[in-house]
């Protein structure tokens, strides 16, 4: 028999925190888009006037789901019985005026757009539950204090808890056994940290140049500035700086060898715990914003190109690590056999993790008691 996620890692797959639904481009004026999260199946719709809902994904007449419906001048039509209703989830009438007698609503359920990105709320307990985060500014990049725009989107699904993979936050030790095919094998120790009070997690990695870019003579050093707000929402900020190395450097122009700059790059890797045994991540790479240059045009065409060229590969790197490693990861929640490096961290992170989880049974507190 299978084991549960509670069973071989220690962590439920429900969390108390804002969870991505969709992306602004995906929303569609004529369909509602279902998402699923944490085992529910919701719908994200939005208004004539910009204004973006996440409401329960099936009808409360007889049940059909409403992702199959339509929608009509800003009401959702269900498939079933044309039942009909508003963005705030009131069912109305043809005219759109809401219904008092036998009237039946939707849940709606609370919501927070940053820029592309929309999230939603999705504890019982909403009035009281703790902790109640603000999702952070995803359009500016802390370290180049530039507005940031995704380019290209990818989804991968992985069999695990949300939080394993964004464990790699926390074990910087990680790179030069699984990513030494793609980056140098060299790296400067990390350096990690947590605010208590906005409830945020980041760390800090510098890892020097791609394998197969050094072989041509292309030096990149990039460190890795991520930052976390619940157990499933990561940003990193990789600013890439180029430069030629010795080899390169016998081939240039004198004026071209000691050339040098600094590409501005966000990824943000947003995981959805789809079930109590899936979790789907959304990763988006975002550049600086076209419209902030002198060419907005061709700018935009090469932030694409450098996008659709990137995010195939970042996209292969985090589902093969997934495969192998996280689907068939058991965590070790009492960390103290680690080595001092290692263990700090990931204490740290694991305790962070468990603010956010909503199991309520005895085995699993006690878990996270030992976690933390």
């Amino acid at each position: 028999m299978k084991k549960t996620l509670l069973e071989t890692t220690g962590f439920s797959n429900t969390y108390n925190c804002y969870v991505l639904v969709a992306y602004r481009h995906e929303l569609n004026a004529k369909k509602p888009v279902k998402a699923t999260v944490m085992g529910l199946d919701v719908i994200v719709v939005q208004n004539a006037k910009g204004e973006i809902s996440v409401l329960d994904g099936y009808c409360p007449h007889m049940g059909a789901p409403l992702a199959g419906g339509k929608i009509v001048d800003d009401c959702i039509v269900c498939p079933f019985h044309s039942w009909t209703f508003n963005t705030d989830g009131q069912r109305v009438n043809e005219q759109g005026e809401p219904l008092k007698k036998q009237a039946r609503t939707i849940q709606k359920y609370p919501v927070k757009v940053v820029g592309e990105y929309i999230f939603a709320w999705f504890d019982e307990h909403q009035a009281t539950a703790k902790p109640f985060i603000e999702i952070p500014d995803l359009e500016y990049s802390d370290f180049h204090q530039a507005a940031m725009r995704p380019y290209a989107f990818a989804n991968v699904s992985l069999a695990c808890a949300v939080q394993i993979p964004y464990e790699n936050t926390a074990d910087a030790t990680h790179f030069e056994t699984v990513h030494h095919n793609l980056y140098a094998p060299r790296q400067k120790p990390g350096d990690y940290g947590y605010d208590p009070v906005d409830k945020i997690w980041f760390s800090n990695v510098y890892v020097e140049g791609y394998t197969f870019l050094e072989k041509i003579g292309i030096k990149f050093t990039f460190p890795h500035h991520v930052k976390m707000w619940g157990p499933n929402n990561a940003c990193d900020d990789l600013p890439f700086t180029y430069s030629a190395n010795e080899k390169l450097k016998r081939f240039l122009p004198k004026r071209w060898k000691e050339l040098s700059f600094t590409i501005p790059v966000r990824v943000t890797i947003l995981g959805v715990p789809t079930d109590s045994e899936n979790s789907l991540f959304r990763m988006a790479l975002c550049f600086k914003d076209h419209k902030q240059s002198q060419y907005p045009r061709l700018k935009f065409l090469l932030n694409k190109l450098m996008a659709k060229m990137i995010m195939p590969l970042a996209r292969w790197e985090f589902e093969n690590e997934g495969r192998t490693i996280f689907e068939t990861k058991v965590n070790f929640p009492n960390v103290d056999h680690l080595p001092s490096y290692e263990r700090e961290p990931m204490k740290m992170f694991l305790k962070y993790c468990s603010e956010f989880s909503r199991g309520k049974n005895k085995e699993h507190e006690n878990i996270l008691r030992k976690a933390s």
